[in-house]
């Protein structure tokens, strides 16, 4: 739902109740955050110290990105959440085809949904990228 010129309101799921979240949309290829304002909105308190935050009551374990973002879910789906467990390291010159898709898909999400562009360049500094 449309608000202003850049600024949505998007349905999501936070401590299993469904919220709206008032979001600017940029022009610049970073992941979705949350401002100061928007946890105190949605009465968050962080715990930096045990990765886990206080959301509407109920307490959250809260998983990192690789550049040590915290990953908030969203979503109710739990296939759609990338648990820490599953983050693995993988020699992607030696892994089959299969096992470099799954691992290309974790990044995809672990990196915010990245472009094809930041990927290649990732896997080219990593010298894992062959065309």
């Amino acid at each position: 739902m449309k608000k202003e010129a850049n600024v949505f309101k998007i349905p999501a799921i936070i401590a299993g109740e469904e919220v709206l979240i008032e979001v600017d949309v940029i022009s610049l290829d970073i992941p979705m955050l949350f401002s100061k304002t928007e946890l105190k909105n949605h009465d968050m308190v962080l715990y930096m110290l045990e990765d886990k935050a206080q959301v509407r009551g109920q307490m959250i374990m809260l998983n990192t990105t690789s550049a040590g973002h915290y990953l908030l879910p969203l979503i109710p789906t739990s296939e759609q959440i990338m648990k820490v467990e599953d983050v693995c390291v993988i020699n992607l010159k030696e892994a089959s085809s299969k096992e470099k898709l799954r691992s290309l898909e974790k990044l995809h999400k672990q990196f915010g949904h990245r472009p094809k562009k930041a990927f290649i360049d990732l896997l080219k500094s990593a010298e894992s990228y062959t065309a």
